[in-house]
């Protein structure tokens, strides 16, 4: 069944989970959900304009460039038990995920910030609140990214992005079109409104074609196995099917409510 948009609708139905057949030739490709086959498949048309399958989950058959290291400064979630749920339903979603749920404060630049300057930028946040209260999306040159909107009390004062005007938010989500539009969907159905007190940038190098093994830590395969019945190691995840990925972020995230909101002081949980 189609939306008002012309999009399908996806049956979450089925406690079962299935893994995905593997074909030789396969690869997992960065941000983007794998469909596991040899060769493109072509979206399937139900007669609405627009309407899409789970299958029409496309990736494109290019490597990742070779990057640049660049430096960044971010906030990480220092509440455990919320970040560990953002980081579940983050690495579900994307299995190619590399980094913990973070805020991108500062950058990039080509160079580390001096270890002095780094500690006035942070007595400058000291005490900073951060409110996540909503979902928004955007548009890269490659992919569609799905974010939860963040406020700071203090974020301002250290905001230094060349690229960007100033719009705190943890990516959730990054991908092609259609994909973007299911998980949008699916995280827009949730009220989102949680509290921490996270006053300390970090540093964030990337480029480096590493995953940052915090996100494995993070993942809590607990908080899984109690909206789904089911235990999964994080170094499965992406040998599950879309369909079953989809399922446990559904699942996922209707236990939202079972989660502080806040506020939550740095480090507490």
């Amino acid at each position: 069944m189609g939306d008002a948009c012309g999009r399908e609708r996806l049956d979450f139905a089925g406690p079962g989970l299935s893994r995905a057949p593997r074909e030789s030739g396969d690869d997992q490709l960065d941000d983007h959900f794998a469909i596991h086959h040899s060769g493109h498949s072509a979206a399937r048309q139900d007669g609405k304009r627009g309407a899409r399958s789970v299958q029409a989950f496309l990736v494109d058959d290019l490597e990742e460039p070779r990057k640049t290291k660049r430096v960044f400064y971010v906030l990480y979630l220092p509440n455990q038990q919320i970040a560990s749920w953002i980081d579940t339903v983050r690495l579900v979603l994307n299995p190619a995920e590399k980094w913990p749920a973070h805020i991108t404060v500062r950058g990039p630049y080509k160079r580390r910030l001096a270890a002095r300057g780094l500690e006035r930028l942070n007595q400058q946040l000291k005490g900073n609140v951060i409110s996540i209260y909503d979902v928004g999306r955007f548009r890269n040159v490659d992919s569609h990214v799905i974010y939860l909107a963040c406020r700071g009390t203090k974020l301002e004062t250290v905001w230094n992005k060349k690229d960007f005007g100033f719009n705190p938010h943890i990516t959730l989500f990054k991908g092609s079109e259609s994909s973007a539009d299911i998980v949008e969907d699916l995280v827009r159905a949730i009220h989102w409104q949680f509290t921490v007190v996270s006053d300390r940038l970090e540093e964030l190098i990337s480029g480096t074609g590493q995953k940052d093994l915090r996100l494995y830590r993070s993942y809590d395969a607990d908080l899984l196995s109690a909206a789904t019945g089911t235990r999964i190691s994080p170094f499965n995840i992406g040998s599950l099917t879309v369909e079953d990925r989809l399922n446990i972020a559904k699942r996922m995230l209707s236990q939202a409510t079972v989660l502080p909101k806040g506020p939550v002081q740095r480090g507490s949980s």
